[in-house]
């Protein structure tokens, strides 16, 4: 079932989208649960187009540790489809010297229905990553990423440990309202920290 993504502008959005995500147990990973916070994770990232290529489950509202990848290339795109569901995920490795974004960096749950208020930032990461996480059937995996998959992971971990994208954001915001939704969301953010 499609959710609504959890806004980072509204009370409850920031409380969820700032904590630590609950492990799931091992035992749990195959129940009727998780498996529809998954079904509802990747029915919810669909929705947003092709420009949504991750989602955390706190995104949803769900407190587990769950994130998916999900790209879908059009057919004339040289680009494979990629589906990842990572359960438990822990990057264990960070390498090469953190690289500055090329393009801004969003989120969904930062989105707020106007393109000019909507915050986006250059950011710094790490060029390449190595995730360690448990799929679907409960099997553990370890695999290093880089390019675009390395950036989508550290984005899609720190959602799962309560960082929101713009406390990476090194310069922008693009437009000076741009700039006022990301200062608006800071301010909230420090306020909710303190409280």
């Amino acid at each position: 079932m499609k959710r609504e993504i959890v806004n980072f502008f509204t009370e409850g959005g920031r409380k969820i989208l700032t904590q630590e995500a609950i492990p799931v147990e091992h035992e749990d990973v195959g129940s009727d649960h998780v498996q529809q916070t998954i079904d509802d994770m990747l029915e919810t990232l669909r929705s947003q187009g092709p420009g949504g290529v991750g989602i955390a489950a706190n995104q949803i509202g769900s407190d587990l540790a769950i994130f998916i990848i999900d790209v879908r290339p059009p057919e004339d795109a040289k680009v494979e489809p990629f589906r990842l569901v990572a359960i438990n995920p822990k990057i264990v490795e960070y390498s090469g010297e953190p690289v500055k974004s090329l393009n801004p960096e969003g989120c969904l749950s930062g989105v707020t229905g106007d393109s000019e208020t909507t915050p986006m930032g250059f950011t710094t990461r790490y060029p390449e990553v190595t995730l360690r996480w448990t799929d679907e059937q409960g099997e553990t995996h370890e695999q290093a990423f880089d390019g675009m998959y390395a950036w989508v992971i550290q984005h899609e971990t720190d959602h799962l440990n309560g960082i929101f994208f713009t406390d990476r954001i090194e310069s922008g915001p693009q437009t000076e309202k741009a700039a006022l939704a990301e200062l608006a969301i800071r301010r909230a953010s420090t306020n909710s920290t303190q409280e």
